[in-house]
């Protein structure tokens, strides 16, 4: 399915149950989210900043757990890392298990669910993406600013999204020798 214009099927659907972070703390908030390999995640300048360090992926993982069938996650790339084969987005994940992800890689913007995968030209540094769920379907949606939303894909709604957590990764594919640093800002917040 291509992208189309316009606030995106999910526009009514209200933020995901997961607290909202501006991250303008100068701590990450440890009753909101787990960073795994911590030591590459800082929250500083108003942003939570995420390099893969020495691992493939770091990122965080929010500690609540929600029902995320009927509802939207949204954040904003506020920096995208400058590696080669570099990953940076959203995922629901549940167990050991990623049940949808919406990231940008390698210049393109990526869907992907157990169903199908969908790519597509990535709009520009600054933008934001929202995952958004309704009456058994889940939007992958971006946007230039945070309310006028383009629908990139559309899949079904995996059952295990009854009970997920939301994560925010940067990282490679592959292991590259000089990774950067990208950033995230305005997780669910209006």
């Amino acid at each position: 399915m291509g992208a189309s214009a316009g606030t995106g099927g999910g526009a009514s659907v209200l933020p995901c149950a997961i607290p909202a972070d501006d991250f303008n703390g100068t701590v990450l908030d440890k009753q909101k989210w787990y960073a795994w390999h911590s030591q590459y995640v800082i929250q500083q300048g108003g942003r939570l900043e995420v390099s893969p360090g020495t691992y493939l992926h770091s990122g965080v993982t929010s500690v609540k757990e929600a029902d995320l069938r009927s509802c939207a996650v949204t954040v904003q790339l506020a920096q995208l890392p400058l590696l080669d084969h570099g990953v940076m987005g959203i995922r629901y994940h549940s167990g050991a298990q990623d049940l949808l992800t919406y990231e940008w890689q390698d210049g393109s913007l990526i869907a992907t669910s157990d169903l199908a995968k969908q790519e597509m030209a990535f709009p520009g540094e600054g933008n934001w993406l929202r995952i958004s769920s309704f009456e058994g379907k889940t939007r992958f949606e971006y946007s230039k600013d945070g309310t006028v939303w383009i629908m990139h894909s559309e899949v079904s709604t995996p059952v295990a999204a009854a009970l997920a957590s939301v994560q925010l990764v940067v990282g490679a594919d592959q292991v590259v020798s000089s990774p950067s640093t990208g950033a995230f800002d305005n997780f669910n917040t209006p």
